[in-house]
């Protein structure tokens, strides 16, 4: 399961589908933004980061820019690319937009994007995340519990 986001703060449905995957042992793999034009959604998003990659999800910080895109791929067969982020407001509120294909030709071209932008991206390393300040940790929970209205 390859996954691009740009803002990240997905309901409990979600976190739990992803977790469960990894459990499963999944391929799973994230690639979000190493910085944002909003640091709280950044913030938020990064809070999740220890219970994912601790389950066994692989985050990529891409690096190259700020990165705007939305796409995920299961199984070289399934695809979505769209609008929607994953986070309440995109999944609830908003008026979003997307498209799913089945099929192997379009799950490939999918793939071959991730696999490009995972060149411009750093792996999130497990021992360095976790001994991020507490005053780190602190922001991100709180932008975590804000994240519904992000």
């Amino acid at each position: 399961m390859l996954i691009e986001s740009c803002y990240f703060a997905p309901p409990d449905s979600i976190l739990l589908a992803l977790l469960s995957a990894a459990h499963r042992g999944v391929d799973v793999q994230i690639i979000l933004p190493a910085r944002s034009a909003h640091l709280s959604a950044l913030l938020a998003a990064q809070s999740y980061y220890q219970e994912l990659v601790s389950a066994g999800v692989q985050i990529f910080e891409y690096t190259e820019g700020l990165m705007h895109s939305k796409m995920m791929t299961i199984d070289g067969e399934w695809s979505y690319v769209g609008s929607a982020n994953l986070d309440n407001r995109s999944l609830r509120l908003n008026f979003e937009v997307g498209v799913v294909f089945y099929g192997p030709r379009m799950a490939g071209e999918l793939e071959a994007v991730f696999h490009t932008d995972r060149t411009r991206s750093r792996p999130l390393e497990l021992a360095a995340w976790s001994s991020r300040s507490i005053v780190r940790r602190l922001a991100e929970n709180t932008c975590r519990l804000l994240s519904p209205v992000l």
